[in-house]
């Protein structure tokens, strides 16, 4: 629960504190370029957890930390050293804190307070739209999150994380070959073709053929939230009153999170009664209806 609290307090401020701050003419691009930095932990951290984990130079650290501190001896396995994980993760968001405390300046000053907000005050109308947009697309998400790995396996992958590297890869190569171009282009132009290729990787997914297509899948998935996330983003806050702005955004990571928790559950249920393919198959559908991008195109 702390965690959850946690990374949605963050997403919000850091997504809100760069809207802020990024001149008008360039908000694509700065929201382009701020989320790189998730894509190449999104890269990264599994891989070095994994390192972390089995790696003999920590051989005996687990014990060291245990033996000062045993409220932390809960995550100590005789093999693998989840206890320098977890005490290493927590440093690291340490100095992450201690580096925005250091280098961020104030931003702009909060409104008068008069108590609790209402219950509709804890929404923005303006974002309900993209709100719904990032809910399919992150229900989409979920299936690739939850259940790619063991799909892979059984398609005879034996590293799924290859899979998430190459998203990655995807991601971060179109972000740094597109971010001026967000400016530049009608947001839709992002919007929907990247929504577009959600949906397309899913079906590829969820094909017969060769496992080496879940590695064009995957691809295809990169370019697509590459293209879609960061000009989604910026299509609300173009749209937002500055006062209201981290509320919308708020809004806004609320359909990823709904559709992310959701998604897994809906998903897992419908491959324990049917399979795999079936699943990605409803999701695709879920990814694109075309009746939701309409707004778009009229913007």
């Amino acid at each position: 629960m702390l965690t959850g609290a946690s990374i949605a307090t963050f997403m919000t401020a850091a997504s809100t504190y760069i809207a802020d701050a990024a001149p008008a003419a360039r908000r694509g691009e700065a929201l382009a370029y701020y989320g790189i930095a998730n894509s190449l932990a999104f890269a990264i951290g599994p891989a070095v957890g994994g390192f972390v984990i089995h790696t003999d130079i920590l051989a005996g650290f687990d014990s060291a930390l245990t033996g000062r501190a045993d409220w932390l001896s809960g995550a100590r396995t005789e093999e693998l050293h989840f206890t320098a994980l977890f005490v290493l993760s927590a440093a690291a968001a340490a100095l992450a804190g201690l580096a925005a405390l250091l280098f961020l300046p104030p931003g702009r000053k909060p409104g008068a307070r008069t108590g609790l907000p209402r219950a509709g005050a804890l929404f923005a109308r303006t974002a309900a739209f993209p709100a719904a947009v990032n809910f399919t697309s992150s229900f989409a998400f979920a299936a690739m999150v939850s259940f790619l790995p063991l799909f892979a396996r059984d398609r005879g992958i034996a590293n799924p994380g290859l899979l998430f590297t190459l998203y990655a890869a995807m991601l971060l190569v179109f972000r740094l070959l597109s971010g001026r171009l967000m400016d530049t282009l009608p947001r839709h132009y992002f919007i929907v073709p990247g929504i577009g290729a959600l949906a397309v990787s899913l079906l590829v997914v969820a094909s017969p053929g060769p496992s080496y297509l879940l590695y064009v899948a995957m691809g295809v998935y990169g370019l697509g939230t590459g293209a879609f996330q960061p000009a989604m983003m910026a299509y609300l806050v173009d749209r937002t009153d500055e006062a209201i702005r981290g509320r919308a955004l708020s809004t806004f990571t609320l359909g990823n999170d709904l559709g992310l928790s959701l998604g897994s559950f809906i998903l897992g249920a419908i491959i324990q009664a049917t399979n795999y393919r079936a699943a990605y198959v409803f999701d695709a559908v879920v990814a694109l209806p075309r009746r939701r991008l309409r707004p778009l195109q009229r913007a």
